[in-house]
């Protein structure tokens, strides 16, 4: 099973990712561990990554994520995916895949993105949600708006009893 987590920077997905991996077995991977060296560079100096770089960028992201696929069945992928198209091209890489759109509310957002230290800083970020696009593909939602680590849980045993997703064993 591959499970696709997205949403806006600082919205929880890594956390999300790490709870579904605790809870449920999968194998969860950060998207962002796939950008190259020149689209690292440009995040920190507050440059938005081209087209050209973002193209190589969900390559690489849909060629490691068949390698993850093949070493453990159950895998949970985060990654913002602003761009519909990049989002509609995961499905059709992986159209069995469970996708589940992360929401937070945005003081919500701003107040962990002042906090955390990563990659790309608050400014950046904000540059990010602007260009998050509408989303037009099929996925379920939950919503991270600091209320813990078990509303969250509850939330993912609704989605994942729904979806008959309900995978907590040591089966790989």
């Amino acid at each position: 099973m591959l499970v696709l987590l997205f949403g806006k920077p600082g919205c929880g997905k890594n956390f999300i990712g790490k709870i579904i991996e605790a809870e449920y077995k999968f194998l969860f991977f950060d998207g962002d561990n796939c950008l190259t060296a020149e689209m690292k560079k440009r995040v920190k100096t507050g440059k938005v990554i081209t087209k050209k770089m973002r193209q190589k960028f969900y390559e690489q992201l849909f060629k490691k994520i068949n390698q993850l696929h093949e070493i453990k069945n159950n895998v949970v992928v985060a990654q913002s995916f602003p761009i519909e198209k990049y989002r509609q091209l995961f499905l059709k890489k992986f159209p069995n895949a469970k996708v589940i759109m992360i929401t937070a509310e945005e003081t919500v957002v701003l107040k962990r993105l002042s906090k955390r230290k990563h990659l790309a800083d608050e400014n950046y970020c904000k540059k990010i949600h602007k260009l998050f696009e509408e989303t037009k593909i099929k996925y379920q939602t939950i919503a991270n708006n600091m209320h813990g680590e078990q509303k969250i849980k509850s939330q993912l045993e609704k989605i994942f009893t729904k979806q008959n997703l309900k995978q907590k064993s040591s089966t790989t």
